[in-house]
Parts: structure tokens; sequence; C-alpha cells
């Protein structure tokens, strides 16, 4: 069962995207994990947009042992390499290192025009 759970949910994460969607909302989450015999915090990056017919879907859900820039830029980076071009709007409760470079974390086509709430 898990290992249909797990590749149901890479199927989902990994699919092709939209060039262009209206609206992305970044969060950043914290789980406890399992690292080795020690117990850790980790950063959990959920994005999901809404597409051009008003839908909503997760982008993505990424682990990340901190909530740096670099975290931001490989997660937005993985988003394009998925045929990801173009928003409008960003919604972010101002994580950090998102808040501090947002204008370096999308690329450049994709944040060239857009608003950021955050």
């Amino acid at each position: 069962m898990t290992a249909f759970l797990k590749q149901a949910l890479e199927k989902e994460l990994y699919r092709s995207l939209e060039e262009e969607y209206p609206v992305i909302c970044v969060d950043a989450i914290y789980e406890k994990i399992r690292d080795d015999s020690r117990v850790i915090s980790m950063t959990m990056f959920v994005l999901y947009g809404v597409n051009l017919e008003g839908k909503r879907e997760i982008l993505a859900i990424e682990p990340m042992y901190d909530e740096s820039e670099s975290g931001w830029k490989a997660v937005f980076e993985k988003l394009r390499q998925r045929g990801f071009k173009k928003v409008w709007l960003v919604v972010s409760d101002a994580h950090q290192g998102f808040r501090q470079r947002s204008e370096n974390i999308l690329p450049a086509q994709a944040g060239s025009d857009a608003t950021y709430i955050l």
C-alpha cells in the first residue's frame, strides 16, 4: 500500500505544469522527522497555484532543512523545469528567505510582472 501511495504522489508532484498561473500561494510548515537515530525539525515547502480555469492545483511539496533563499530558488527552478513560466500574483506570509529576496527567487520571466503579497 505504501509503495502505491508513493507512486501516485510522485506522479502527481512531478507532472508537467501549465506555463502560466494567475496566482501561486507559497507556504512553509515544519514537521518532525526521523533522520538516522535522531528526530529533527524539517521545513516542508508547499506551493499551490490557481490555473487559468480557476482550479487550484498542488504544484510542489518539497522538504528542506531551512527556509533559505537557496531553498526557495531550488523549488521554483524545479517548477520551471516542469513547464512553469509566468505568475501574476504570489501570495506568501513573508517566509524567511522568500521575503528577503523574492525578486531573485522566481525565474526572471516568471517574476518580471508578478505582484507580491507578503
